[in-house]
């Protein structure tokens, strides 16, 4: 390695052109990599659903979702197996295992299981489809409003109906000249160079689906008069619009010259082509067409979708980016082109929910207390070090930076907040090398070795412990990129952009930083100076302080450190003692929960919603009510917080009514139904207001405790990042257990009730609809009625007959059959409805049939084939922890109702946990595990490095002790250990191993020179004590900003800087005092049973090596 550094100093201008090329480079991949708010990710999980028009959760449940399960059960690779049925189709979700690497492979064998199982699922099943669930993230929104409708104008009219179709045919023409736009070129000229040289072609948009819209659907409306007059059932004239409306290819004809195609053509894809086609031929030969003797409207599917923007109606543009766009983009694209679209007068175009925003408050965030970091880094470098080569050692941050930039964007990922974090959390970090390698060539300088010996011998003395000190903290990294479920997938961006700066640094640090150092008055440095020479002033100033900071080091390690050592060798039981009893007592604070942990903490929001869910079956105009009771309490909390003083919080105000729910996770997230309705409000930008989206919520809920008939009322926030619920738990139940679930289900939202800061707590077994239950009676069966005509009949006249489905554009527009409107809407016109029997005479239904009335549930969930019921609550952090909330359910409540049930009815009962605890309890352990894997990796490591068994446990040793600060300081200030907390004690454990390292190897350097053991100890600890203070000194510096931020997003990353900041305070102290203890304590035990400090086995190799390598010259 010496041979390499001498190459590399003697070749500084090779050195220099590579720096300046890796900083252009690096630069270059930061302004074109791609940007969001967090990683996007894809998830193995598969979705199979099948529609079943008509048919009842129970339907569902036996004819579809049973027959998934059981084919389901025999694909490999699924760890869970979720189905639900609900009113018209079921669906079943499979999550894979971690193992199951071949997605495409298992989806297929999904596949093939269910096309056997087909053929035994009801005739009026569609299709299955077998798909991945693919996450979008959502970028920006567009709102189309229309003009409000006249007032008394029912919704169902005809005015209503076209003005509905006026607006949709709008948000179509908007849709689809989205997604035909080019990117707009940045304003920045060098961005624009960039981004014409490597920006992808082709439209700026890939994903643009309109919210909540009601299907297309040409309806066909016959009444049961006409359908008399000309002696006909509903489904005959279906069959006639069947028969009529057809493209049937006839084959070809061939002639002597030519080929020709042969085609029956007649079919009609809107309305007024349905209306003219022919339905009857009297025997006059007149022709009667559909038109004639039904309404014919081509409108929408009788489904409930009431949408309302700032109170007018409005359709919603949901704009998506996928993993391979850019953010900004995306948003820059829809803001251009809004601002540029002319709308037809009553008409306007909005932007909200753009999430750029967010990405700009957390990427400024992040750079500017990147800057302030590093800048403070360079001063503490500045202040001990001479100036010159704080430069240089600083300069490894930004070489660092930019060059794991060009790594992330070799790798495909993107500059995202996780990305960010991970730069600034090892902004002090990567320094640590250059610190040591820098700080110990100033020392062979002040020993008397000219420019370039310096350089060389004090790069070489210490570059195997900064190898092994780097290769530990790479090695503390890695099970981060070994995390399983959703977690893992979230931060692996994390270990690829830290090992990437740590392996830069160990490179710049060998190769470039010496070959600065070794030379005093090249070319480049006298060029810096001419640059430089302004500065001339602070040059003085930064003479005097560092002259200061050397004598305040001298009085620091003399006065101090050298006392304080000399007392703790001697008194080793004391401090030992007093080392272990700080480490029990923190033990008690994360125990005992002053120290609570909290994975991921909730970022402040700028869209909250308050959702209501009233009994299935509960009219459109009741829930619209509700709706608007809710946008009414908010619009009102607004107005006396404006009256207060305080900026209004509202920038945009949603309603809908029919759907509830997430649409970007596809069925799974959403519920459908005229009974549930819900008011989204975008706030202000959180620097535009003094409340945060969480105590808006709070006072909205006070607002509205509660809604008449209302069976759930939850407000909430849009969640970013990771989890599900705080509180989410299954009750699961074989058949025995089934007729208890709901009882159970009640006694545990009991028990959450009765505790403090839970909130929000709901079941997902809700009461459906009202169901009537028809049966042939006595007299039916005497006509020789059977149970399908009645079916059948029933049937027709309520969801009507299918004809058939046209493709209309990119849609597929149902064309139904059916009685009009009115014929279906009352107790008369359904007493009315007449059954024809075998000879055509017609009887009314009521004697004919029994009729039974009954609720069944409005969903059937399922997990691993068991009946199941979901359990979800929100909690206040600040008054309720979740993982000790959930512990103690756990342990106190669920094993007693579960042994109940058995004991009292043998009734099988069993919890399965979900939701934010579970993802937190599989990624966590296989965190933990893959820590505990990395600590023997730098046991071994640590082994190769000192030859030795004991000397890497005092290393390791010291790893508990730092953290023992990180802990201790969330106690101080307060705040709950994160998922962000146990980052920053990986940092740490880096940095203490790194610390340790260095003494230690110190320490070996001296015992080998013969120095008695006592002396040893202190002159490495009094060698190695600026170093050492330095490197922690440096991460503090890089992270103090961050700990000063009061912003609302900056508390997600505090955690960290206080972890890494308290950390080093107390673990710095304890390196330099317990690492001798530890080491003095070894040498007692070995000087104890006569054996030697040191022992050089490679010697002890050579030795052997020489001795059977001479020749035998014995005689015999």
């Amino acid at each position: 390695m010496r041979s390499i550094i001498k190459w590399a100093i003697a070749n500084s201008p090779a050195m220099n052109t590579f720096l300046i090329a890796s900083l252009i480079v690096g630069a270059i991949s930061m302004v074109i990599m791609r940007r969001e708010v967090f990683p996007a990710f894809n998830l193995e999980i598969l979705l199979v659903t099948v529609p079943f028009p008509g048919a009842t959760p129970a339907e569902v449940e036996d004819g579809i979702c049973q027959k998934l399960e059981s084919a389901c059960a025999n694909v490999d690779g699924v760890k869970k197996m979720t189905a639900v049925a609900k009113e018209g189709f079921g669906y079943v979700i499979l999550e894979l295992d971690n193992s199951a690497s071949d997605v495409q492979k298992v989806l297929d064998e999904t596949r093939s299981e269910i096309d056997q199982v087909r053929a035994f699922m009801p005739p009026r099943a569609e299709e299955p489809e077998v798909k991945q669930i693919v996450f979008r993230s959502p970028s920006i929104s567009v709102g189309i409003i229309g003009p409000e409708l006249p007032p008394g104008v029912e919704r169902n009219s005809a005015e209503a109906l076209e003005s509905e179709r006026q607006l949709r045919d709008l948000t179509e023409e908007v849709r689809a000249e989205l997604l035909d736009l080019r990117p707009v070129p940045p304003k920045n000229p060098v961005r624009r160079l960039l981004a014409g040289l490597f920006q992808p072609k082709g439209p700026a948009i890939s994903s643009a689906e309109i919210v909540a819209e009601r299907p297309y659907e040409i309806s066909v409306e016959v009444s049961e008069d006409t359908l008399r007059q000309f002696g006909m059932s509903l489904g005959g004239f279906a069959q006639v619009v069947r028969q009529q409306n057809i493209d049937v290819p006839g084959g070809k004809m061939v002639t002597g010259s030519q080929e020709m195609l042969l085609r029956g053509n007649n079919k009609r894809e809107d309305g007024l082509g349905i209306a003219d086609l022919p339905a009857i031929t009297k025997p006059d030969g007149d022709v009667v067409r559909v038109g004639d003797v039904a309404n014919v409207v081509d409108g929408f599917a009788e489904t409930t979708s009431i949408n309302l923007i700032n109170g007018r109606p409005g359709l919603v543009i949901q704009i998506s980016k996928t993993n391979k766009e850019d953010l900004f983009t995306v948003v820059d694209a829809v803001k251009s082109y809004a601002a540029s679209k002319q709308m037809p007068p009553g008409y306007k175009i909005e932007t909200w929910g753009d999430i750029s925003l967010d990405v700009i408050d957390r990427i400024d965030l992040l750079a500017r207390n990147g800057a302030q970091g590093l800048l403070l880094v360079f001063l503490v470098l500045a202040i001990f070090l001479e100036l010159r080569l704080a430069f240089w050692v600083a300069m490894g941050i930004p070489i660092s930076i930019l060059g794991a930039g060009f790594v992330l964007l070799a790798f495909g990922q993107t500059m995202n907040m996780l990305s960010m974090f991970a730069f600034l959390m090892a902004l002090g970090i990567v320094v640590d090398d250059a610190i040591v390698i820098g700080e110990n060539i100033y020392n062979k300088r002040e020993e008397g070795m000219g420019h370039i010996a310096a350089a060389i011998e004090g790069t070489v003395e210490v570059l195997p412990s900064v190898t092994a000190s780097v290769t530990t903290t790479i090695i503390a990294f890695l099970p981060l990129a070994f995390v399983t479920g959703v977690m893992g997938k979230f931060i692996a961006i994390m270990p690829l952009a830290v090992i990437a700066m740590l392996i830069i640094s160990l490179v710049e640090s060998t190769f470039i930083l010496p070959a600065h150092l070794a030379h005093d008055n090249n070319l480049f440095i006298r060029l810096m100076s001419a640059v430089l020479y302004i500065f001339k002033p602070f040059l003085y100033l930064f003479e005097k302080l560092n002259a200061g900071a050397s004598k305040l080091m001298s009085y620091a390690i003399e006065g101090i450190y050298e006392p304080l050592l000399r007392f703790s060798l001697g008194n080793r039981i004391v401090v030992m003692s007093t080392a272990f009893g700080a480490m029990i007592m923190t033990v008690g604070i994360v125990m005992s929960g002053l120290a609570p942990f909290g994975m991921f903490p909730k970022l402040d929001g700028r869209e909250i919603s308050g959702t209501l869910v009233f009994p299935n079956g509960t009219s459109s105009a009741f829930s619209a009510e509700g709706v608007t009771h809710l946008r009414e309490a908010f619009e009102s909390l607004n107005a006396e917080l404006e009256a207060e003083g305080h900026p209004s919080v509202i920038q945009n105000l949603y309603e809908k009514v029919g759907e509830v729910g997430d649409t970007m996770q596809g069925p799974t997230g959403v519920t459908n139904g005229s009974h549930v309705g819900s008011v989204s409000v975008l706030l202000t930008p959180t620097d535009e207001r003094t409340y945060s989206a969480r105590e808006l919520i709070n006072k909205w809920r006070e607002r509205v405790p509660k809604v008449a008939g209302a069976e759930v009322l939850k407000f909430g926030a849009r969640s970013m990042g990771p989890g599900g619920a705080s509180v989410e738990f299954k009750i699961l139940a074989d058949d025995t257990g089934a007729p208890y679930l709901e009882e159970a289900a009640e006694k545990c939202k009991k028990w959450l009730a009765a505790k403090a800061g839970v909130f929000d707590i709901e079941d997902d077994m809700r009461p459906g609809k009202w169901q009537r239950t028809l049966k042939l009676n006595h007299e039916g069966q005497a006509l020789g009625l059977n149970e399908q005509d009645l079916a059948e009949t029933i049937r027709s006249i309520y969801y009507g007959n299918e004809v058939m489905r046209l493709q209309r554009g990119r849609h597929e527009v149902k064309l139904m059959v059916r009685y009009p409107r009115e014929a279906r809407e009352t107790q008369t016109a359904f007493e009315e409805i007449r059954i024809r029997d075998a000879q055509g005479n017609e009887r009314p239904l009521t004697e004919v049939a029994e009729i039974s009335h009954s609720r069944e549930l409005a969903e059937i969930n399922r997990l691993d084939q068991r009946r199941s019921i979901t359990v979800t609550a929100d909690l206040d952090s600040k008054k309720v922890n979740g993982r000790n909330l959930i512990a103690e359910m756990k342990k106190d409540f669920i094993p007693g109702m579960v042994e109940s049930y058995r004991e009292k009815y043998g009734a099988n009962l069993s919890v399965n946990w979900e939701g934010e605890q579970a993802q937190n309890e599989e990624s966590m352990s296989s965190m933990f595990v893959g820590f505990a894997i990395a600590l023997l990796c730098m046991y071994v490591l640590l082994t190769l490095q000192f030859r030795s068994y004991i000397q890497p446990l005092i290393i390791m040793s010291i790893i508990p002790f730092g953290w023992l600060g990180a802990i201790a300081g969330h106690a101080i200030v307060g705040i709950e250990l994160t998922l962000f907390s146990f980052f920053g004690l990986i940092a740490l454990t880096g940095v203490v191993v790194n610390d340790s390292i260095v003494l230690v190897d110190f320490i070996n350097a001296r015992v080998r020179k013969g120095i008695p053991l006592k002396d040893a100890l202190a002159s490495a600890g009094s060698r190695r004590f600026r170093p050492i203070m330095l490197t922690s000194m440096t991460t503090i510096a890089g992270l103090f900003p961050m700990l000063l931020e009061t912003s609302m997003q900056a508390q997600v990353l505090i955690p960290m800087a206080v972890s890494l900041i308290f950390g080093l305070l107390f673990g710095t102290l304890l390196i330099l005092v317990l690492v001798p203890v530890f080491y003095s304590l070894y040498g007692s035990v070995l000087m104890r049973f006569g054996l030697p400090l040191y022992h050089d086995h490679a010697a002890d190799f050579e030795s052997q090596h020489i001795k059977s390598d001479k020749p035998d010259v014995s005689v015999a």
